[in-house]
């Protein structure tokens, strides 16, 4: 499933923005910084982080990570124009566990596409450490 979702993800990194949401503990942070280096994950709950984000101070890679944005009050805003003004040079992938996807998303809509990560990835990981 994994496997799946990742060639999914960098397809779609090409044309768009990507949303990762899902339950806590089913791999989205795991599998966002397999697609990139360490550098380009950037996570709204750690403080240093959070100072960059704001500052426009963002990593020279191709990809950007943002984890957790949404706690942010204004993360819509922030990102949309973050993606307009860097869409050409930079692709933009975003992950939480609390992450909404719906019709509510309003002008970041057309500039997106979600994905959820599904309990299905957990369950494949505890059948693999019961047969270990």
């Amino acid at each position: 499933m994994e496997r799946v979702l990742t060639t999914q993800i960098l397809a779609d990194l090409k044309e768009k923005m990507v949303f990762l949401g899902g339950p806590r503990q089913v791999g989205k942070t795991t599998l966002a910084q397999s697609l990139s280096h360490q550098d380009s994950y950037l996570n709204w709950d750690y403080p240093s982080d959070r100072k960059r984000i704001l500052k426009l101070d963002l990593p020279n890679t191709k990809l950007w990570i943002f984890d957790e944005i949404h706690k942010y009050k204004q993360w819509r805003n922030l990102i949309k124009g973050i993606y307009d003004k860097n869409k050409s040079s930079h692709q933009i992938l975003i992950t939480g566990s609390a992450l909404r996807f719906n019709a509510k998303r309003g002008r970041l809509f057309t500039r997106t596409v979600s994905f959820f990560a599904p309990l299905s990835i957990v369950s494949q990981r505890i059948e693999l450490r019961k047969a270990i």
